[in-house]
């Protein structure tokens, strides 16, 4: 079985730039020529600036080694399993979706509503399109396809899911897959009356259509949630930034202390509507 995790960027980054010259912009990012030579100035200059996603981004969700988010999760889960069991992958504002491990410059790029007006004035006037120009959901669904997960977590806020078109346009995935998101409402696309695919087309457009319907859940990380985690985590307090890091790092306890060591996720993936009863209650 295999898992798929996808995080968000964050404003909060490891090296923190003053100087535009030496970071980059949306732009920059919306012109490869211009990306490209800030991109080699800094490597010139400032390479130090230039380190991989997983270590620039400092935000709360993320954490440390010694807080509970999920940094330290990841990280206990990779000391006891490796890598073979869960994908992760970063959903970022500048550079698109990226592996952990890619390096990357310093940036100031959000899909967070206020700082959004940045990439607006280029001439963007939705998330989603400034997400294609990134090709975002264009390269998400050529890893899903490729891949085949069974599992598919999706720590995004709803600035990020609008990026991806989430979830009006569905994820693609195979039969009997799993989503789960974790975000303050529940996260369920507009149902649309169509004619099925058995009717108007082959047999393989039905079963295409078919894996669209997937066993989608939220995980939802609203303040009532909040509350009930600080009452039941005696001595440690949330905050709403840092909720759902926290949330992350309970996940990967749960497969590492309660999870088959030959399949780890696999207690995910079977209670994957009953996570916060496991976890908030």
């Amino acid at each position: 079985m295999k898992t798929l995790i996808i995080t968000s960027c964050s404003s909060s980054k490891k090296i923190k730039v003053s100087d535009k010259k030496y970071k980059l912009t949306p732009c920059d990012f919306d012109d490869e020529e211009k990306k490209k030579e800030k991109e080699e100035r800094i490597s010139k200059y400032h390479n130090e600036y230039i380190l991989p996603a997983y270590e620039m981004y400092t935000g709360r969700f993320y954490g440390n080694d010694e807080t509970d988010c999920f940094k330290k999760g990841y990280e206990e889960f990779k000391n006891r399993y490796g890598d073979d069991f869960v994908d992760v992958y970063i959903l970022s504002a500048g550079y698109g979706l990226i592996e952990p491990t890619k390096e990357i410059c310093p940036y100031d790029v959000s899909y967070i509503y206020s700082e959004f007006k940045k990439i607006k004035v280029l001439g963007y006037k939705t998330k989603k399109e400034w997400g294609d120009k990134l090709n975002s959901r264009s390269d998400l669904n050529k890893l899903i396809k490729e891949k085949e997960y069974d599992l598919i977590l999706l720590y995004l806020s709803n600035d990020y899911l609008e990026a991806l078109g989430i979830p009006n346009d569905k994820l693609v995935v195979k039969e009997g897959a799993r989503v789960i998101f974790f975000n303050k409402e529940p996260v369920e696309a507009e149902e649309k009356e169509e004619e099925s695919k058995t009717a108007k087309g082959t047999a393989e457009e039905a079963k295409e259509e078919s894996v669209n319907v997937t066993n989608m859940c939220t995980f939802l990380t609203n303040e009532d949630n909040l509350m009930k985690y600080n009452r039941k985590k005696t001595g440690k307090k949330a905050s709403a930034s840092s909720f759902r890091g926290y949330i992350a790092y309970e996940i990967f306890k749960l497969a590492i202390e309660k999870g088959d060591s030959s399949d780890p996720f696999k207690i995910i993936y079977e209670n994957y509507n009953k996570l916060e009863d496991e976890i908030i209650k």
